[in-house]
């Protein structure tokens, strides 16, 4: 088994079909989705007591007592993994952190490789550009983490969105823009063909920007690429046998046996998902009228193309 990975999931892709997969193959998970409680890493007292040693400064470090006050201990080291976790959201280039008090100086310098073992880091996106050139540098020189790329025809991510957009659980984000800048004019429409055409004409939607990062690593030969259209199986519109040799092509990937597979497929589609609308493939057929069809080739058809998907026309 692969101890780190890495999944670069766009928005509205099917993360939850992703997510599950890594989560019933063995992986905690961490990152950019609201996961439940039970899909959260899990650490033994050994890796909190590692992962304290290489976040907190030496006073904070020596005063922790694992026998003496465990649910002190527990509360620190949940601490300090958020601390771990907030740098190397800033290290590879996805947030930039304010400074904090409280952690070891060495943490920005360390290797990914430090990080907890069996966690599945998930990012909508990753831009190359910003990435620590260390942590490329231990990639190419390890191959570790592994890198996973999942991706969905970007036109019914775009429905999926605009959906997503006027959903009344959109307007209870709060830390993000989805919330507080895209809800009120998206909820304001209630017709789905208007909400698309809000899409294709504003750059600043959180979408296209995530495929557009997507293709450096689509041609990466030692990145795994799984599509939507492949998870989402029978339950979705999808094909069980596609389903199978996906599943099957990331469980090698990451080194992991499988000996049930009915009971794995069985429980990847989850509606109870938080982004969770119809879970459905080629729903754009229907939704895009033949202007928003020619717009979006005009303007994403070299994506499609791309990313291996045929165009409107």
């Amino acid at each position: 088994m692969r101890d780190r990975v890495i999944v670069i999931s766009p928005r509205k892709s099917g993360t939850h079909l992703i997510q599950r997969l890594l989560v019933n193959l063995g992986y905690g998970t961490w990152g950019d989705l609201g996961v439940p409680a039970t899909d959260l890493p899990r650490f033994s007292i050994r890796e909190r007591i590692k992962l304290a040693r290489l976040v907190l400064p030496d006073d904070e470090y020596s005063a922790l007592d694992v026998r003496g006050n465990r649910a002190e201990f527990i509360e620190k080291t949940n601490l300090a993994w958020e601390k771990m976790a907030a740098s190397w959201a800033e290290r590879l280039g996805q947030a930039t952190v304010p400074s904090f008090p409280g952690v070891r100086p060495g943490l920005w310098r360390s290797a990914f490789s430090d990080t907890p073992a069996h966690v599945s880091w998930f990012f909508h996106s990753l831009d190359i550009s910003r990435i620590d050139p260390g942590f490329l540098t231990e990639w190419r020189a390890t191959g570790q983490p592994a890198f996973i790329l999942n991706l969905r025809d970007p036109r019914d991510a775009l429905v999926s969105m605009a959906n997503f957009l006027a959903s009344p659980r959109t307007g209870e984000i709060v830390k993000s823009v989805e919330g507080p800048i895209f809800f009120p004019s998206y909820s304001a429409v209630p017709d789905l063909q208007d909400r698309i055409d809000m899409i294709l004409t504003d750059p600043c939607v959180p979408l296209f920007q995530d495929y557009d990062r997507a293709v450096s690593f689509f041609r990466h030969p030692d990145v795994c690429k799984v599509s939507f259209e492949e998870l989402v199986g029978p339950e979705g519109g999808g094909d069980r046998a596609l389903q199978l040799q996906a599943i099957i092509r990331v469980a090698e990937f990451l080194e992991v046996g499988v000996t049930d597979m009915a009971s794995l497929t069985a429980r990847l589609y989850d509606r109870r998902s938080f982004t969770f609308h119809r879970g459905q493939s080629g729903v754009w057929r229907m939704a895009f009228n033949d202007s928003q069809k020619m717009l979006f080739d005009d303007k994403h058809g070299s994506l499609l193309n791309t990313l291996g998907y045929r165009s409107c026309r």
